[in-house]
C-alpha cells in the first residue's frame, strides 16, 4: 500500500511534494547498496565465504538487534535527513557481508536516526524493494538457464522476504528484537559447534 500511495501521490497535487520526497530518501538510501553491490560483491564473497566468518556475523546481527530495541524514537519517515537517509543506507550496504540481517541492519539504523519502530519497518521495506529487484534481476542474467525457469524461484524468494519482513514487524513494534538476536546467537553457537570451534 505505501508504494501505492508513492505513485499516486506523484500525480496528485496535494501529495506530490510528500511523494517525490520519498523517492528522494529512498534513492539516496539506496546507493550505498548499490555502489558496494557492483563494486565489491565478488571479492567480499570470496574473501568472506569461510562459514566461521558467516557464523560470526550471526553474533554481530544479534548485537545490532539487542540494540534495537533501546531505540524508541517518534519521527516519520519524510521527517528524517539525507545524511539520515544515506546513514541507513549504508547500513543496508553492510549486509553484503555473509551472516549480516539486511531488514536488522536497516531497521537498527531508521530506529538510530529517530524513526518510530513502525516507520522503521515501514522504510525498512521500501528500501528492500528496489535493492531486492536490483539483486534478482541481476542474479537471474547471470544465469545459463532460460529466464522464464529463473523467475519464479526468484519471485517466491521475494514473496518470503515480505512474508518475514510483516512478521519482524509486529516485533519490533513491540519492542522484542531481542528475540530474534537470540535466535541469531543460538543459530552461531550451533555452527561454531558444528565447525569445531567451540
Amino acid at each position: 500500500s505505501e508504494v501505492i500511495q508513492i505513485i499516486t501521490g506523484l500525480f496528485t497535487k496535494r501529495e506530490r511534494g510528500n511523494s517525490i520526497r520519498y523517492i528522494i530518501l529512498l534513492t539516496v538510501a539506496t546507493i550505498p547498496a548499490v555502489a558496494f553491490g557492483l563494486l565489491f560483491e565478488e571479492k567480499i564473497s570470496t574473501a568472506f565465504s569461510s562459514p566461521y566468518f558467516a557464523a560470526a556475523m550471526l553474533v554481530v546481527t544479534a548485537f545490532f538487534l539487542f540494540l534495537s530495541d533501546r531505540f524508541n524514537g517518534k519521527l516519520e519517515i519524510l521527517k528524517i535527513g539525507l545524511i539520515g537517509a544515506l546513514l541507513v543506507g549504508i547500513l543496508q550496504a553492510a549486509a553484503i557481508l555473509p551472516g549480516i540481517s539486511r531488514s536488522g541492519m536497516t531497521i537498527f539504523g531508521a530506529l538510530l536516526i529517530g524513526l518510530s519502530r513502525k516507520d522503521a519497518v515501514k522504510f525498512s521495506f521500501l528500501m528492500s524493494l528496489p535493492v531486492t529487484l536490483g539483486a534478482g534481476i541481476l542474479e537471474i542474467s547471470k544465469l545459463s538457464v532460460p529466464m522464464i525457469y529463473a523467475i519464479p524461484a526468484f519471485f517466491s524468494a521475494f514473496v518470503m522476504g515480505i512474508i518475514g519482513l510483516f512478521l519482524v514487524k509486529k516485533f519490533v513494534i513491540k519492542g522484542k528484537l531481542r528475540g530474534f538476536a537470540i535466535y541469531c546467537i543460538i543459530f552461531a553457537v550451533v555452527s561454531f559447534i558444528s565447525l569445531g570451534v567451540i
